[in-house]
């Protein structure tokens, strides 16, 4: 979703980023685990399948992805910038989180209204265990929320 191009989300575990191109080569790479493939429902794509995947997903309206990331290492505010490729480089990636848009099943009688499903995979299994699902999600719905309006 393009609502969230430029967003990044921060809290004191957990980084948010918008899923760019120069993330894929390393979600490939998970998703080539068949275990989360199996987890997730996740289909195995090729490489240039995975970046279609990639920018269908940022030009879709009815989705939202961002990449979970260690938070950085310097002690930088919230009003400091993020930088891509360190910030969010491979070894700080963890995993994503993902909003999906239906229409409601009630859609005929309240016009307009619909069902959000949130997603989230930690995809590096040094991190289970340590809450950090949690943590994404929080923050996921806390800023997410903030920026795509409320939902």
């Amino acid at each position: 979703m393009k609502l969230n191009a430029k967003t990044a989300l921060l809290s004191p575990k957990i980084l948010l980023v918008p899923y760019e191109p120069h993330h894929v080569p390393t979600y490939h790479a998970w998703m080539e685990d068949e275990d989360l493939r199996t987890a997730t429902a996740s289909d195995r794509l090729t490489l240039p399948e995975e970046y279609a995947m990639q920018k269908s997903w940022r030009e879709d309206g009815d989705k939202l992805t961002f990449i979970a990331c260690l938070p950085p290492l310097s002690s930088s505010s919230i009003a400091e910038m993020v930088r891509a490729r360190r910030d969010d480089a491979p070894e700080r990636m963890l995993g994503d989180v993902n909003l999906f848009l239906y229409p409601s099943p009630e859609h005929d009688e309240v016009e307009g209204k619909v069902v959000a499903e949130v997603e989230v995979m930690i995809a590096r299994r040094e991190f289970h265990g340590m809450g950090l699902g949690r943590e994404v999600v929080g923050l996921f719905l806390w800023g997410g929320g903030e920026g795509a309006g409320g939902v």
